[in-house]
């Protein structure tokens, strides 16, 4: 009778821990599922904030480059404007085919024309450039290397009063002796050593 009585209470026991373990396992996963629905729902927030930051980072980058290209723009412009007005005939975009700045202090541009030869804007530039005297403009000719030495040969020649003016048209190289005197074209540097002027050091 008395081993009936224990082993109902030890069923009893065991019924009720089982019961008791089963409540708290219950309420631990509830509980730790609606912590891990708040989580979610944490992560889900934070990512909609991310998207909304991420959509005004992407706008102000496109509002900072739209920017930068407007103030390009606005200093070509400038820029422009400015040549022409020291210039003594207009330039447009469309006369250059390319441009850039030369390294160096004194912020040479180099410039290649669409067109050039006789008539050309370019022409007209070269044939008037003396008219930009005081306008702190200063537009020289691209020459090759032979050509360049014979330029500044000569240039040294007219330092030395040896000869009146140097002065380059449409890639060739001219002097003149006296001031009313008629142009002669140079192509050569053994033409200099004729002249009786001195060749400069490559």
């Amino acid at each position: 009778m008395n081993v009936e009585r224990l082993e109902d209470a030890i069923d009893g026991l065991e019924s009720r821990l089982v019961a008791s373990f089963s409540r708290e396992l219950h309420e631990f996963r509830e509980s730790l599922t609606a912590e891990i629905d708040k989580l979610n729902e944490r992560v889900r927030d934070l990512e909609r904030h991310v998207e909304v930051r991420d959509g005004v980072i992407d706008q102000l980058t496109d509002d900072l480059r739209q920017s930068r290209a407007d103030i390009t723009a606005l200093q070509t412009r400038v820029e422009d404007a400015e040549i022409n007005s020291r210039l003594p005939c207009l330039i447009f975009s469309a006369d250059i085919d390319r441009a850039h700045r030369l390294p160096g202090a004194n912020h040479r541009i180099i410039v290649r024309f669409v067109r050039s030869g006789e008539g050309s804007l370019r022409d007209r530039i070269m044939t008037r450039r003396m008219e930009l005297k005081g306008k702190d403009l200063y537009v020289n000719e691209s020459l090759t290397k032979m050509r360049g030495l014979i330029f500044r040969s000569l240039l040294a020649a007219k330092r030395e009063k040896k000869v009146y003016t140097v002065y380059s048209r449409g890639g060739q190289v001219f002097f003149k002796q006296e001031q009313y005197g008629t142009g002669k074209r140079v192509d050569s540097l053994e033409q200099v050593r004729r002249l009786g002027y001195t060749v400069l050091e490559r």
